[in-house]
Parts: structure tokens; C-alpha cells; sequence
């Protein structure tokens, strides 16, 4: 039987659990040997960006949650 992947929000459970632990004083290389996770699948998640594709878009502050450069681009299409 294949592993099964983990969803997005199982792989940002997983790096937040190794954020706490270094958090509390635990190395990095400790933290993720004690998640269970190989140590190249825990690089490879954080460069893929696995939190921004489990909780979408950053917010920038201002609540349109990165709108703002879409308007802006399509505001440039039209030529305005």
C-alpha cells in the first residue's frame, strides 16, 4: 500500500510544531527528528511554501487580502 500525502494543513501543523520546539530551546535538526519527519522534507515544504497554499494569500493589512494588485493590474489593462 502507497503512503498517503499529507494535506496543506497537516504540513503546517507539522512545521509549526517544529517552530514551537525551537521555540522552547530545541535545535532545528532535534525538533524535526522528533516531529518524525525527514529532515529534506521539511526544508523542501518550507521552500515550496506549504503554509501560503493551506491558508491562501497573506494578508497585507488592509483586509482585501492582496486584491489591491489585481485591481491594479486590470486597471492598467484598461488604460486608465
Amino acid at each position: 500500500m502507497a503512503n498517503k500525502r499529507p494535506k496543506p494543513e497537516e504540513i503546517v501543523s507539522t512545521l509549526r510544531q517544529v517552530e514551537v520546539l525551537m521555540g522552547q530551546g530545541m535545535s532545528r535538526l532535534d525538533a524535526i527528528r522528533q516531529i518524525g519527519v525527514v529532515e529534506q522534507t521539511y526544508y523542501r515544504w518550507r521552500k515550496n511554501g506549504a503554509i501560503e497554499s493551506a491558508i491562501g494569500p497573506s494578508d497585507n493589512g488592509d483586509g482585501r487580502n492582496g486584491r489591491r494588485s489585481i485591481e491594479r493590474t486590470e486597471a492598467a489593462s484598461e488604460g486608465k
